[in-house]
């Protein structure tokens, strides 16, 4: 087998990053699972990976019942696995330099967050899930800005960078 034969890691990467489609999947499966009323407005995602039925927060009067919460804690441990993966596969997909190395340092921890969320359920260990969520939803965010400046032409950085709203 030649090299032209493996499969280019650009186009694996991307590949891998869309299979993060699971993730919405496993998160309508599960909500259809719950007796009570699943609301994306008041729910948290993380109740459906909540392992007991009950008052949660406890003092509470919202009703947390997620039968195939293992299936929901493994979407969110696969789709970690799943950015990590993207992250390792499409690294030199980015032009080199610093900007590329923070924005997928970050993208990185945000995918070791949703790891962390899968392990520790909200309901297990309430600390570390809000320091996986955290690590998710900060670096996740954060890592937008590198990358989409590793990705926008010079040409059109140059130009965004002397736009200014006034």
């Amino acid at each position: 087998m030649s090299n032209d034969d493996l499969p280019n890691p650009h186009r694996l990467g991307g590949l891998v990053w869309i299979l993060a489609i699971q993730f919405f999947v496993a998160q309508a499966v599960v909500q259809s699972a719950w007796t009570t009323p699943f609301s994306l407005t008041k729910n948290f995602i993380s109740d459906l990976g909540n392992t007991k039925c009950g008052s949660y927060p406890t003092d509470s009067s919202m009703l947390v019942c997620s039968p195939w919460h293992a299936w929901m804690n493994a979407s969110f441990i696969l789709l970690g696995l799943t950015i990590l993966l993207g992250v390792v596969l499409l690294r030199d997909a980015f032009s080199p330099g610093p900007m590329r190395a923070v924005g997928l340092g970050l993208l990185a921890a945000a995918g070791l967050g949703h790891i962390v969320v899968g392990l520790f359920p909200e309901n297990v260990n309430i600390a570390a899930h809000q320091i996986g969520a955290g690590l998710n939803f900060i670096a996740g965010n954060l890592a937008l800005g590198p990358l989409g400046a590793v990705i926008v032409p010079p040409r059109v950085r140059t130009a965004l960078a002397g736009y200014t709203i006034s």
